[in-house]
């Protein structure tokens, strides 16, 4: 792995969790803060800020009440693209980044916090329980795939035991590891 990349990375995710501190701190005064609220956008080639949110768009599917508004049938939760990432695995190739182009983008600096933000977001969508465009109840959750990164073991544990709530300890690749 290329060090000054790994560093710059590193110096990235601090910038922003610094730039992100006082926006945290106004935003723990709400309970609710969507993609309804707001977006984000790129604001020139590097730099990211807040945009207006997203509206509803609101497809029927040939079942129509009186008024024409369509009537709910079921409500769900789709999740996928998890990307749990065992990123202490001898399975990453971030390594090649050292051989120049084409292989120059394997080391992904927030890949090792994959666990960190499934959880986190696992979390948030356990406490909706309404459909917010119909009001509907949720029923269920579909998971439409590519949960885990490097098809192990490991992973697929780790991705079902934040499906169960538990905690899950990353640190595969130290003395002392024994399974998941």
């Amino acid at each position: 792995m290329n060090r000054g990349r790994a560093f710059g990375g590193m110096l990235l995710v601090l910038a922003l969790a610094a730039q992100a501190a006082p926006l945290a701190a106004a935003d723990r005064a709400r309970t609710s803060l969507t993609t309804l609220d707001r977006t984000i956008v790129g604001k020139g080639e590097k730099d990211l800020a807040f945009g207006p949110g997203e509206r509803f768009v609101t497809r029927a599917l040939g079942w129509k009440d009186p008024g024409g508004t369509g009537i709910p049938l079921v409500g769900f939760k789709q999740l996928s693209d998890v990307h749990v990432i065992d990123e202490e695995s001898p399975a990453r190739v971030e390594w090649l980044d050292g051989c120049g182009t084409p292989f120059n983008a394997a080391y992904r600096v927030q890949e090792a916090m994959s666990l960190q933000v499934g959880d986190s977001m696992l979390r948030r969508l356990a406490r909706i329980r309404r459909g917010p465009a119909t009001g509907v109840p949720l029923s269920f959750v579909v998971s439409t795939g590519d949960n885990i990164d490097n098809n192990q073991l490991n992973e697929l544990r780790w991705f079902i035991s934040l499906l169960d709530g538990e905690r899950v300890n990353p640190g595969s690749g130290g003395p002392g590891y024994h399974g998941y």
